[in-house]
């Protein structure tokens, strides 16, 4: 396929399009775009191997490709239309307002924690139940439950960092975890304050059992929902 100019403008207008005609679509990341039209043989165009993709869609003047970037954080650009601008502009803002008021990583459910830093098959989402304790899994949950769960998506997690301690872990970790927290946070309509544990709180039976499991296991772990019921009602 050659990758001239016009279709590489034609290709990304057909993947903006289809990427927001989802209710739920989160911005479309310049760099995830930059990877859709480098599996398309497409990036970059021939004689600009060293591009810009940014710089390419600027100079383009496409009226329907948009660029939107965070004023908060430079690398963080994403690529929309016209009639999903106000959108994404609104959830650039929104995630804006989470980093500037911060993660207290400590209040955050482990079980949370750990469904970002879970290993994974490549390309596939983890997904994280949306109530407590907020167990995560690594199957795709079946029709009738997934409004249950949460979308997790690969370029969100840290795979490998073993969460048994938060206040041991160490700040190379840290760090990275919080960005990658706070990115999903923002994508995803999701306030993290709103998930954190209660203080001075007490822990039933069934936390206590998925606290004890290795970051590995937690996820393919099934108990039976009357077990589950009967654990959670057991201080």
């Amino acid at each position: 396929m050659t990758s001239n100019p016009q279709d590489i403008i034609q290709e990304i207008r057909t993947i903006v399009a289809e990427h927001y005609q989802k209710a739920e679509a989160t911005p479309l990341l310049l760099s995830h775009l930059g990877k859709l039209l480098r599996d398309k043989k497409l990036w970059p165009p021939e004689g600009n191997a060293d591009g810009s993709l940014k710089t390419f869609l600027e100079s383009a003047g496409d009226p329907d490709i948009i660029v939107v970037r965070d004023p908060q954080a430079r690398a963080y650009i994403a690529v929309t239309d016209p009639a999903n601008r106000e959108r994404v502009e609104g959830i650039i803002q929104s995630r804006t307002r989470s980093t500037t008021e911060g993660i207290d990583l400590n209040r955050l459910p482990k079980f949370l924690l750990r469904a970002f830093c879970v290993r994974q098959e490549a390309g596939k989402p983890v997904y994280l139940g949306k109530t407590m304790p907020h167990q995560y899994v690594l199957t795709e949950p079946s029709p009738e439950k997934a409004d249950e769960f949460w979308r997790i998506e690969e370029k969100y997690r840290l795979p490998g960092v073993r969460i048994d301690s938060v206040e041991k872990l160490p700040d190379r970790f840290r760090r990275p975890l919080l960005q990658r927290l706070e990115l999903w946070s923002a994508d995803a309509g999701v306030k993290l304050n709103s998930l954190y544990l209660p203080q001075n709180r007490g822990t039933n039976a069934l936390q206590r059992l998925l606290e004890a499991q290795p970051s590995d296991i937690v996820g393919k772990l099934l108990i039976p929902a009357d077990i589950a019921l009967l654990l959670s009602e057991h201080e």
